[in-house]
């Protein structure tokens, strides 16, 4: 009887330790050959993501169990003493931040100190836009990158210290975000255990150091001021300004822009709108100006590329990344238009986090690459509300199920190929041939979209919007084995 009673009141401890315990002796089993103790830790770190998704559940369950003792305070001492004890675990065995940190963008800082923002544009053939596609980037991080080049080179400690100072500030305004909403304390900390144990965050700023929090911040700080605009319509202005910046540096920041614009346009406040958009204007105007200075017409023509340079065997390539001329914007559309009929369908509500976290969804579910950094976006801003615990979690599952086949199949594919003489090149090759890159679209991708409709109808509780949603990849699917495109 004491053993039924151990395991139903600490049910979900017992299945994230017997899975941590399962999942550890499996990869240290199978991925221990010399690549991954090696390469491994400073190119992809793939066997120590797989170990990090079994073992982050084990503690926040841990966490929630204890959780009515620990105040707000207290989880942010925990976040800050967990992040100290990973910062110095991934420095003192030497696992490697991002190599696109030390490799891409250390070349694009490069580039600009030499002057060479200032040449010709390449032609509009695919070959072209690779060879322009270091300044290809959003401005506002080709910035970001030369600004920390010139400071201390980007050396990757002083990097990934960097991104964890600006994690500590996207969890201040996340704190702030709470106490303007005004909700419930207890959802807030269930939220907060969350966020300090999710594999996402841990992943993205304190192992790979990706530049995600840069731009994270400042759409948080947009969300703020919006919220805060609410009572002091001044702060209006000041949630444009963040939420441009944020677009101007990560171009998926452009949603939330756009939701609010189509906002002022369906409640008729046209004189509001008319001073944003020149806010908006002049603000793209003065960021962007080298490049529209060197060559306006070409700059503009290129930023609706970004999404189409990928080669066709990418493993982030989605089943939304079109190759025709015709129908490659026809994603785009959908978003637009499933965006703008929510947005007028909620015109006259209370605008909340909700409409926040929907429409970034939204493009998400079309969006024609999809990567794991898109994950930490979502998990983040619904750490902050925790609207349905069961809701919640069964978001995260789907969005962690399409990690874990990403990463799965990754070290699969280096485990069963020669990484030493055929490269990442040779394992992408592979992973194609083998049918794993099929797979990672077909499944793990289907996971991350059903997760993100799931959550669409869990924070709408409207099925309608599920059936939108469906829709277009009925068509989508009817295209692919009508005319094979």
């Amino acid at each position: 009887m004491q053993l039924k009673s151990f395991l139903s009141e600490n049910r979900n401890i017992v299945i994230s330790v017997a899975f941590l315990i399962f999942n550890t002796i499996t990869i240290l089993s199978i991925f221990n050959t010399e690549y991954f103790d090696t390469l491994d830790k400073v190119v992809l770190n793939l066997k120590l993501l797989l170990l990090l998704i079994g073992i982050c559940f084990a503690p926040f369950f841990i966490t929630l169990k204890y959780l009515k003792s620990l105040s707000i305070s207290k989880l942010f001492l925990i976040f800050i003493i967990t992040r100290i004890l990973l910062f110095s675990f991934f420095t003192i065995l030497f696992y490697n931040v991002e190599t696109d940190t030390q490799i891409w963008w250390q070349s694009i800082a490069e580039n600009i100190l030499k002057g060479r923002l200032f040449q010709p544009y390449h032609d509009l053939t695919f070959d072209g836009i690779l060879l322009d596609r270091w300044r290809l980037q959003p401005p506002l991080i080709m910035w970001w990158y030369t600004l920390n080049y010139i400071i201390y080179g980007l050396n990757p400690f002083t990097w990934r210290l960097l991104n964890l100072l600006l994690e500590l500030g996207i969890i201040y305004i996340m704190y702030k975000i709470f106490k303007e909403l005004k909700v419930d304390e207890k959802y807030f900390k269930i939220g907060l255990a969350f966020y300090i144990f999710s594999v996402f965050p841990i992943f993205a700023i304190g192992l790979y150091a990706n530049f995600v929090a840069f731009p994270i911040l400042l759409g948080f700080l947009g969300i703020l001021a919006y919220l805060k605009s609410r009572t002091n319509e001044n702060y209006i202005y000041l949630s444009i300004l963040f939420f441009t910046l944020n677009a101007l540096s990560s171009y998926y920041g452009a949603v939330w822009l756009l939701g609010l614009l189509l906002l002022f346009l369906f409640n008729k406040k046209f004189s509001l709108l008319i001073v944003v958009i020149v806010e908006i204007v002049a603000i793209f105007c003065l960021i962007c100006s080298p490049l529209l200075i060197n060559d306006a017409i070409g700059f503009l023509q290129r930023l609706t590329w970004i999404l189409q340079i990928s080669p066709a065997d990418e493993v982030y390539t989605s089943m939304w990344l079109i190759d025709n001329a015709f129908l490659k914007y026809v994603p785009a559309l959908f978003a637009v238009t499933i965006t703008a009929a929510y947005v007028y369908v909620n015109r006259n509500k209370e605008i909340k986090l909700e409409f926040f976290i929907v429409i970034i969804s939204i493009f998400f579910i079309f969006t024609p690459l999809v990567t794991p950094y898109y994950l930490f976006w979502i998990v983040s801003i619904i750490c902050i509300m925790i609207y349905s615990f069961r809701d919640f979690f069964t978001t995260y599952t789907f969005f962690t199920l399409y990690f874990y086949i990403l990463i799965l199949f990754g070290a699969i594919a280096i485990l069963l190929s020669n990484p030493h003489t055929t490269g990442w090149a040779g394992i992408l090759s592979f992973m194609n041939e083998a049918g794993f890159t099929t797979i990672i679209q077909m499944l793990g991708q289907t996971f991350f979209q059903i997760g993100l409709i799931y959550l669409i109808y869990s924070l709408t509780k409207q099925k309608k919007w599920v059936y939108i949603l469906i829709i277009p990849f009925i068509f989508r699917y009817a295209v692919f084995f009508l005319i094979g495109i």
